[in-house]
């Protein structure tokens, strides 16, 4: 089975350069430790997108969106269940510095 790890951040969770350096670090130690066993390779294939705004509340902040809470990257991780995903996803070195929320991918 696959599971969805949603890396999010506050805006207070901004890095400093050499912060984000071992944070990137760490996270591929990691990530190596636990090789394809685990840690799904899949990339996201990120092409331009395309806005589409809302009829009804007004955009007042240019294109960007106000949020208290980002989703700053995912991780999927194979495990017989979501108690092995949750205890993988612990030992990953990003809980640090990010909030971790595992989520079950169902096809």
């Amino acid at each position: 089975m696959e599971y969805l790890v949603l890396i999010s951040a506050v805006d207070q969770n901004r890095l400093s350069p050499s912060e984000e350096e071992k944070c990137m670090a760490d996270y591929a130690a990691w990530a190596q430790t636990l090789g394809e066993k685990h840690i799904i390779g899949k990339r996201l294939n990120i092409s331009p997108g395309k806005q589409l705004k809302s009829k009804q509340i007004p955009l007042t902040d240019g294109p960007f969106a106000e949020a208290k809470e980002l989703i700053v990257g995912i991780i999927v991780i194979s495990a017989q269940s979501i108690d092995e995903a949750a205890e993988i996803a612990e030992s990953c070195p990003l809980r640090e510095y990010f909030e971790l929320l595992v989520k079950e991918v169902r096809q």
